[in-house]
């Protein structure tokens, strides 16, 4: 019938007009905007949502009808996955219903962080998605009831991509 079918969540974004080298770019979840508000700090939520994926430069032909693939879609996620465990000491854990992460030029507010995800995720672990950066001051801020936390550390690097485990301590304001 000469529909493209993709996959929900996939589109396409046809780099060259017709009649020229045919390439497109494939973007995963969605297209557009990378979007990092709203995560529930799960995997699950990340892997639905924020997990961001995008291939280039992607050849096709167009036979008869269809479209046919060229080449291979070869996809690279645009964020790190950062799995933080937060304490309050070294043996009490902090479950927050809002984390924010201040990095670079990015601000990640998770908010109504239910108790669901600490009976999934563990006490006091939160995964978040965020933009690869280099040599940036990270701030993050919890809160727990009434009481806000704080955490701060120079000259980190998240590379998209990659995959983080952090253990902070954070201090009480």
């Amino acid at each position: 019938n000469g529909a493209l079918r993709l996959p929900e969540g996939w589109t396409i974004s046809i780099d060259e007009a017709i009649g020229s080298a045919h390439t497109m770019t494939l973007q995963f979840p969605r297209s557009g905007y990378f979007d990092y508000t709203g995560q529930k700090g799960t995997l699950a939520d990340i892997a639905a949502n924020y997990d961001y994926a995008i291939a280039t430069n992607v050849r096709y032909d167009i036979k008869d009808d269809h479209i046919e693939g060229a080449s291979e879609a070869v996809f690279e996620n645009q964020q790190a996955i950062v799995k933080f465990t937060l304490k309050e000491s070294d043996t009490d854990m902090l479950n927050p219903t809002a984390l924010t992460v201040d990095c670079s030029s990015e601000t990640i507010a998770l908010s109504g962080i239910s108790s669901d995800t600490y009976t999934t995720n563990g006490n006091g672990v939160l995964f978040v998605a965020i933009p690869g950066f280099s040599d940036q001051t990270v701030r993050l801020t919890a809160t727990v009831g009434n009481d806000t936390y704080t955490f701060t550390k120079n000259h980190v690097t998240f590379e998209d991509g990659k995959y983080y485990e952090i253990n902070v301590k954070m201090k009480k304001n």
